[in-house]
């Protein structure tokens, strides 16, 4: 039977594209029963209060108690944040393919029980604890799918297509919250039918258990077993031309370069492996290289970043205002909509422009709307009204726009690949973690602050959004195009670097400065060294060629941050001071 193939068009492998996406869509499902869940929940927790349409023993003591409500709807996150916990344990054993398994069945187990709980024969104390059991049940599923898909895909995807790939992961959590929107608002005002709403998690559940039975085990978790037949092919399930050196290059031998770069750590930093689990051995694994620190402080400031910008709080006070102007169920579906477009222009540029240029875009258009947002609710041009209250509308949809083109979909895109292959799982599970806890902290804190003064939390939020620029130009780099054993490669020679160092000319005199974040410059670098001293090795007695040796300085200097360059006569263009060889 033909199958399906193309290439990239960047001269990569060929590709299987069935294979590939279901490589994708069934790890995004994980994602998807995320978002449902949250779409689903919102939509059913009026009539969940109903004495007309709940049918339950316990709809009185929802409806008397706004914090009984916050905390059956919380479940799921508190269960995200217990399986977090749990993935950062267990996940080198289970790896990511048994751990989306396991969120498989803590989804369809939680969503039956969800269902079953609206039994009217069941009585309210054990109805409601059921409740909150059942929703911390599919909350662990939730954690280990936001561990075990994005980590399932970046390992997975052509270098080439890996952002792209990630990122319409993230889509597939606003598809989800879309679809629970619709579900929900179908189910409402009819007797009993919020239940339907979790009853359409179990075949969901189910779907998403049995397609990812069906995939092939992530190569690179393959590769750090020693299984290296193994994860070779699994690599061919979505490559399958690959030949023996591409394997070996996608997979970049994992487990000796990783114990290569252990070996330059410093005395003081330890050893990153411990035969038995520790908390302390586990923080060290963490830091254990300078790889490792620089992707971990990338990659946990971007998930911190991405709460503390605002966006819960954003999130929260657009309800109000839709209440406040008379919008109902067609303006949340609405919203969703428009969230699933801007998601849909990270994946669409998430490989062509990269990752820091979106994420430049995202916190411009924030801090747009967080201006717009400051000044209005000053009330300088009147604090009531249509012509205010759409104002605000406006500029919030902005910002949900620059969120969703930005921190949402490439910030979860960035921690998928940026950490070192022995570090990965506990430094994602950690950041899932991280993840979940600012966006409660926030969550919590979003009505008092909010309620203490509107100017002062949209401009707390810009002053947020202006460092978050900031940190992004200082310590994330780009990664577009690089395969996860480039990137650990360039990250050990970046994390070296100034974050910005001078270009001089002859006469010493600063031409200007280029940011540290040239990924491309540090791997170009680190690849010519490579092929220098791989001549040096054919024949040794060519390193005493001056030439040869100052191929080797040059590329040296280079990696170290000095970046040696020289200005020709007309000021401003580049030339290569490496000396050019005879005849050409």
């Amino acid at each position: 039977m033909k199958v399906w193939t193309m290439t990239d068009g960047k001269g990569g492998p060929t590709i299987n594209m069935p294979n590939l996406l279901r490589s994708w869509y069934f790890p995004a499902l994980g994602g998807f029963l995320y978002g449902y869940d949250i779409g689903g929940m919102a939509m059913v927790l009026e009539d969940l209060t109903s004495a007309e349409y709940s049918d339950t023993t316990w709809y009185f003591a929802m409806s008397q108690s706004s914090t009984l409500q916050g905390v059956v709807v919380a479940m799921v996150t508190l269960g995200a944040m217990l399986g977090s916990i749990a993935v950062f344990r267990f996940e080198s054993a289970l790896g990511r393919r048994r751990e989306m398994l396991v969120a498989a069945i803590c989804y369809t187990v939680g969503g039956a029980a969800q269902y079953y709980m609206g039994d009217d024969s069941i009585s309210e104390g054990v109805a409601i604890s059921g409740m909150c059991l059942a929703r911390v049940l599919y909350g662990f599923g939730v954690g280990f799918a936001m561990h075990g898909a994005p980590s399932y895909i970046a390992e997975t995807a052509p270098s080439t297509l890996r952002g792209s790939m990630v990122a319409a992961k993230e889509a597939m959590i606003v598809i989800g919250m879309l679809s629970g929107y619709c579900i929900g608002a179908a189910c409402q005002d009819s007797v009993g039918a919020w239940r339907y709403v979790f009853f359409a998690e179990v075949p969901i559940g189910l779907m998403f258990g049995w397609g990812v039975y069906t995939l092939p085990p992530s190569p690179r978790w393959l590769a750090l077993k020693g299984e290296r037949v193994a994860a070779e092919s699994s690599l061919k399930f979505v490559m399958p031309t690959l030949n023996k050196s591409q394997v070996e290059a996608l997979l970049g031998e994992a487990s000796d370069k990783q114990e290569h770069l252990e070996g330059n750590k410093s005395p003081s930093e330890g050893s990153a492996e411990t035969k038995e689990f520790s908390i302390t051995g586990a923080i060290g694994e963490l830091t254990a290289t300078r790889a490792a620190r620089a992707g971990l402080k990338a990659g946990l400031g971007l998930v911190v970043l991405q709460q503390i910008t605002g966006q819960p709080s954003i999130l929260y006070y657009v309800d109000t205002i839709f209440n406040e102007v008379g919008l109902g169920n067609s303006a949340t579906i609405g919203l969703a909509v428009w969230k699933l477009f801007c998601t849909m222009i990270a994946v669409r540029y998430a490989d062509d422009r990269g990752r820091r240029e979106l994420l430049f875009a995202g916190c411009a258009l924030m801090g747009v709307a967080l201006l717009s947002l400051t000044v209005v609710t000053t009330g300088v041009f009147g604090s009531s009204g249509t012509a205010y209250e759409w104002s605000i509308l406006g500029s919030m949809f902005v910002y949900i726009g620059g969120y969703q083109v930005g921190f949402g979909p490439v910030t979860w895109t960035i921690i998928s690949e940026i950490f070192p292959l022995r570090q990965r799982g506990k430094a994602l599970s950690f950041a899932v973690f991280t993840n979940f806890a600012c966006n409660t902290i926030v969550s919590f804190g979003a009505d008092d602050l909010l309620a203490f003064s509107l100017p002062f939390t949209f401009a707390l939020f810009l002053l947020l959004d202006v460092y978050a620029v900031y940190f992004v130009y200082g310590n994330v780099p780009e990664t577009k195009g690089l395969s996860l054993e480039q990137i650990t490669m360039m990250l050990e020679k970046f994390a070296e670097m100034p974050m910005r160092q001078p270009i001089k000319a002859d006469e010493g005199e600063t031409k200007g400065f280029l940011p540290r974040r040239d990924s491309a410059a540090i791997l170009g670098a680190l690849e010519d060294m490579q092929a220098v001293e791989a001549t040096e090795e054919e024949d040794n007695s060519d390193y005493g060629n001056p030439q040869t040796r100052g191929e080797v300085e040059i590329c040296e200097e280079i990696l170290k941050g000095v970046r040696v360059r020289q200005f020709g006569s007309n000021e401003g263009t580049w030339q290569d001071p490496r000396p050019k060889a005879q005849g050409g």
